[in-house]
């Protein structure tokens, strides 16, 4: 009526032991997956891709980005979002020289990599783990959008 099942494990006399044949079994599988790589195209940089030719953005594109902006304002903005807007046509020279140097160097600026986490929950159900918001700069936003 009742079977037996098998052990899963393969047949050993103590669990140190059997610990002891997973542990070689894992170093050799490892061993053996690396000694199967190319390590001399690894090492050539054949794998080594540059963005080098890309169009930096315009004046007239960093005011149509700053134009399709939601209007929040995070508290590390310089100046409200609303207020960016309204004088967008004067910033974006100077908002467009940020950007294009950053593209160009391959450097974000680390004054703009800050932001604040407020964990909000949009509905009262939802498990507060998984709900985030991120608010940034906009500068960064225009970065991440070019």
């Amino acid at each position: 009526m009742f079977k037996l099942k098998s052990s899963a494990l393969p047949s050993h006399q103590s669990s140190q032991q059997l610990a002891e044949d997973f542990n070689d079994f894992f170093i050799n599988k490892i061993s053996d997956i690396r000694a199967g790589l190319n390590t001399t195209e690894a090492a050539s940089g054949a794998f080594v891709l540059l963005f080098t030719d890309f169009e930096l953005p315009s004046h007239a594109y960093i005011v149509e980005v700053f134009g399709s902006l939601t209007p929040k304002t995070c508290d590390l903005d310089p100046i409200p979002t609303s207020v960016l807007k309204q004088h967008v046509l004067e910033l974006a020279p100077i908002i467009t020289r940020i950007v294009c140097a950053s593209l160009a160097s391959g450097e974000f600026p680390s004054s703009l990599k800050t932001s604040i986490v407020r964990p909000k929950l949009k509905k009262p159900d939802l498990d507060s783990k998984f709900t985030r918001t991120f608010d940034l700069w906009q500068t960064s936003r225009s970065l991440v959008k070019s």
